[in-house]
């Protein structure tokens, strides 16, 4: 995983301004984890080691909630493959350096 911009427009930035706070915390946890095309597993048990593997408080099924609720404001967007749950971010390509030539 390369390093990663977040542009200054996040502070005025509608959509992001909208999430709960667990919500724009989970969003922004993802931005260092997802591959070089923005993209990567949306199942909650991995997402809860990878991404929140201190926070006892944090569980499954809130990591899957926030995850709808970004996928419903579009911040998101969830699909599946071979019944496996993963998620991409919309517009990765404009915001972000893609390094590598072919997503995994």
């Amino acid at each position: 995983m390369g390093n990663r911009i977040i542009k200054d427009t996040i502070r005025t930035s509608k959509s992001v301004n909208v999430m709960t706070d667990f919500q724009f915390s989970l969003w922004v946890y993802l931005i260092p984890y997802v591959d070089d095309y923005g993209r990567g597993s949306a199942d909650p048990e991995i997402l809860k080691g990878f991404v929140f593997p201190r926070r006892k408080g944090v569980t499954e099924a809130s990591i899957e909630k926030a995850l709808a609720d970004l996928a419903n404001s579009g911040s998101v967007i969830l699909y599946e493959v071979d019944g496996e749950p993963y998620f991409c971010f919309p517009n990765w390509g404009d915001h972000q350096r893609i390094q590598t030539k072919k997503s995994k």
